[in-house]
């Protein structure tokens, strides 16, 4: 008889973590954007951003300053925004292993940034984009017309949040 309870008290037990496992909640999803969408939206405010810089008239507010990158690169960059903040970006320039990096930080809207990295040296220029979404940061592959999402953003030594672009460089 108490080889028939200890089954039964090890079934139970063995069915209730089986039951447990399986009603944990699914890790998120990672929503991966629409290429065309992505691009649309990223060449709209491109020309609408261009449209109004070169306005005459128009202000926009900049701050150059010198900081370091998130992995402690020492860097310049420059804040600039139009006096209703529809237009946001942020330029910084550093040198990572022996090449001058360009990051251009566009706020597409409270949500999205889309970033332009260029690496400069001996006479090459390769370019990198990527787009921010919701803080999940996504590669741009525009020969393929896909978007990934990045699995290891610590060592791209990106930003993924404007409002702390802002909070360090706007000043």
């Amino acid at each position: 008889m108490r080889k028939i309870s200890a089954i039964i008290l090890t079934l139970t037990v063995a069915l209730m973590l089986f039951l447990s496992a399986c009603a944990k909640e699914p890790e998120s999803v990672i929503e991966i954007p629409d290429f065309t969408e992505t691009m649309n939206m990223i060449s709209e405010y491109e020309g609408s951003y261009a449209l109004f810089m070169n306005s005459k008239g128009n202000t926009v507010t900049r701050y150059e300053s010198e900081g370091t990158t998130p992995l402690g690169l020492d860097c310049t960059a420059t804040y600039t925004a139009a006096p209703d903040g529809m237009y946001k970006n942020v330029a910084i320039v550093a040198t990572r292993d022996g090449s001058e990096m360009h990051d251009e930080y566009f706020a597409l809207n409270d949500d999205t940034m889309f970033v332009v990295r260029s690496y400069i040296s001996d006479g090459t220029i390769h370019i990198e984009k990527y787009l921010c979404d919701s803080g999940v940061l996504f590669s741009i592959d525009e020969a393929n017309s896909t978007i990934l999402p990045v699995t290891d953003v610590d060592s791209l030594d990106l930003y993924t949040d404007f409002t702390e672009l802002e909070t360090t460089y706007a000043q």
